[in-house]
């Protein structure tokens, strides 16, 4: 059995990503570590991961694997939303509702929440999707903070978050290697 290589810190970026920011953006091609530095920026926080893939695309689908990804979190943040949209009968009438509750139950009581959003890019192309997925970082408050990877530009509208508590953006040049790393 073959041991793992150590995991590189990356300071200088963890450095870049601990200031104050409502979203902060990963973005750069495969291999560039956006995801490494995510797991690294969590790391001890109250923090939910999602990764997201094609089918996110589809509002319901997108709202369900949200739901899902926090089902491992102990205790779970969102039942009750998890409740709500098991329950729904119709997500187009009930939208509302089940973005409010998911707002709601993302924004923690005291401290702050962290959110990933792994391979924002899946849903590009989704215009629906991607201002729904805003405005519900939007209502959740100041107290979640997210961040996002891409490969290349985020499709994420942010210009309310950096009006509304800043916006940090790593892109490739940034998270390419250094000569020390």
């Amino acid at each position: 059995m073959k041991s793992a290589l150590p995991l590189l810190i990356r300071r200088r970026l963890l450095r870049r990503v601990a200031g104050n920011w409502r979203v902060a953006v990963l973005s750069a091609p495969a291999g560039f570590g956006k995801t490494t530095l995510a797991q690294q920026a969590i790391a001890g926080r109250d923090a939910g991961w999602v990764r997201l893939g094609p089918d996110d695309r589809a509002l319901p689908h997108l709202v369900g694997t949200l739901l899902g990804a926090d089902a491992a979190h102990r205790p779970p943040w969102l039942e009750r939303t998890r409740r709500l949209f098991a329950s729904r009968r119709d997500l187009e009438r009930d939208l509302a509702l089940v973005t409010a509750s998911l707002a709601a139950e993302l924004a923690p009581a005291h401290g702050e929440r962290w959110l990933v959003l792994d391979d924002l890019h899946e849903i590009e192309g989704a215009p629906t999707v991607l201002a729904w997925l805003s405005r519900l970082l939007d209502a959740a408050g100041p107290r979640v903070r997210t961040i996002v990877t891409c490969r290349g530009a985020c499709p994420l509208a942010l210009g309310r978050f950096e009006v509304a508590g800043g916006v940090v953006e790593l892109r490739a040049d940034d998270l390419a290697f250094t000569s020390d790393e």
